[in-house]
């Protein structure tokens, strides 16, 4: 049965159990697919966090972190600057923010083959202008581009945006969450209602109700329910905070673990790699392609027929293979190239001349061969599993912010981007703004999306 199959099916289940937990337990949902079970016990935790001074700045420093140099603009609103100062401390914060993120974590954007190096400028700038919600814009415009550009030229495209489902495969992306992804994503949007409740209980707005939100039996995360009259009376730029307030606490809660991750990777890794070189004993073939597609044309792989799966790659062209540097390294291109490969299997070596085609790829995966009788200590798998649930805790509550600065409803950045950017609109009232804004991001990132999930038709 397909994803979307699963999906529908998935979907008609919660809008049963929801309804039915309606008529017969009184309770209310949202969306017609999940319920709310409303507690006051949680309120605690909303107004210990409330006291704490460090929740209010922590939110205005999130502005920044979801707007960037639009948010250090917007925070600088009541200081009397002229406009073309105020204009050069806009490009030099964008140039400030910018070179930031080229610095910790330029690679990812300019060193990765899935990324063009237009796009990842494109991103490192976005982000440097608008924030979280300028990083979300600019991959999401970078793989649209993509997408456009491959299907017209025939070639196969990927989706720009997949389901975060843990425990699911998305289709055609290969992005997979582990189960207890389900766990960390309910507390960390459990955390991020709390921050939002803090700052309503600050700034003395009711919060009407408070609870847990429940997809079918299972806890999917929890909410905060203010009173709506009173935020349409409230100053806007204190609602700015409160609804900063909630992917701030998520980010911060990536960049904490990020920063465990990177200390205990430090020390882990000699052992790491002393374990894994008496467990590891080559690179080995795991999967052959029949056919690769050249300028949209599918043609024969060249490594098809002639590796197997469970091939050990012994060497290339004389030169001993122990990962896929190794590889890289010792093939040649426009020439055929020596391979000495052992079938895993019957233990039988043999050699095989192979020449890539004219892109340079054979059209085989690789992976490393374990020893089988190598038993692997456990505090090794121990250590493994604790580094991949710290990276999965930092990855979740990234694009939880992320996602949640986008710059239109219902997500907390599509209020604050209305307040933000309303201001440099200069005809009309602020009211019909704020609707402009609402209006250009609302169809500029629906359009977006829609662009970006084209392939999954295809």
């Amino acid at each position: 049965m397909s994803f979307l199959s699963w999906a529908f099916i998935v979907l008609i289940a919660l809008a049963i159990i929801a309804f039915l937990a309606k008529k017969f337990l009184k309770l209310d949902n949202f969306l017609g697919l999940f319920i709310l079970v409303k507690t006051k016990k949680l309120m605690s935790i909303v107004e210990w966090l409330s006291k704490k001074k460090f929740v209010e700045k922590l939110a205005t420093i999130g502005v920044v972190v979801g707007f960037g140099a639009f948010g250090i603009d917007y925070l600088n609103r009541n200081k009397k600057t002229s406009k073309l100062k105020r204009f050069f401390l806009f490009v030099f914060n964008t140039f400030v923010i910018s070179f930031v993120v080229y610095f910790l974590v330029g690679s990812v954007f300019l060193n990765n083959p899935m990324i063009s190096l237009w796009g990842g400028y494109l991103i490192i700038f976005m982000t440097g202008l608008m924030g979280f919600s300028g990083l979300t814009i600019a991959s999401l415009i970078f793989s649209g581009v993509d997408i456009i550009i491959k299907t017209l030229a025939g070639e196969t495209a990927m989706p720009g945006v997949g389901l975060v489902l843990p425990g699911i495969r998305t289709p055609k992306i290969d992005f997979f969450i582990p189960w207890y992804g389900w766990i960390i994503l309910i507390f960390s949007a459990a955390i991020h209602e709390f921050f939002h409740g803090a700052m309503l209980k600050k700034f003395k707005l009711k919060i009407k109700s408070i609870g847990v939100i429940l997809a079918g039996i299972f806890p999917f995360g929890a909410f905060v329910e203010p009173d709506q009259k009173e935020m349409e009376k409230t100053n806007k730029h204190k609602l700015v905070k409160m609804y900063s307030s909630g992917p701030t606490s998520n980010a911060v809660i990536a960049v904490i673990f990020f920063i465990i991750l990177f200390i205990l990777s430090i020390f882990a890794s000699p052992y790491f790699s002393e374990i894994e070189s008496q467990n590891r004993i080559g690179i080995k073939v795991t999967n052959v392609s029949e056919t690769l597609s050249i300028d949209g044309v599918d043609v024969i792989s060249p490594a098809y027929g002639v590796l197997k799966e469970e091939d050990l790659i012994v060497s290339i062209n004389n030169e001993p293979i122990n990962n896929s540097a190794d590889i890289r390294n010792a093939t040649i291109k426009d020439q055929e190239n020596k391979f000495v490969l052992k079938n895993l299997e019957t233990q039988e070596q043999r050699t095989e001349l192979i020449k890539p085609n004219e892109q340079g790829t054979y059209g085989f995966s690789i992976d490393f061969a374990e020893n089988k009788e190598f038993v692997v200590p456990k505090n090794y798998s121990f250590l493994k599993s604790l580094l991949a649930i710290i990276t999965w805790i930092a990855l979740l509550n990234l694009i939880i912010s992320s996602v949640n600065f986008l710059p239109m409803i219902p997500f907390d950045g599509g209020f604050m981007s209305q307040v933000i950017f309303s201001r440099y609109l200069k005809k009309g009232t602020n009211k019909k703004n704020m609707k402009k804004v609402f209006k250009f991001f609302g169809i500029l990132i629906v359009l977006l999306l829609l662009l970006n999930v084209i392939p999954y038709f295809l």
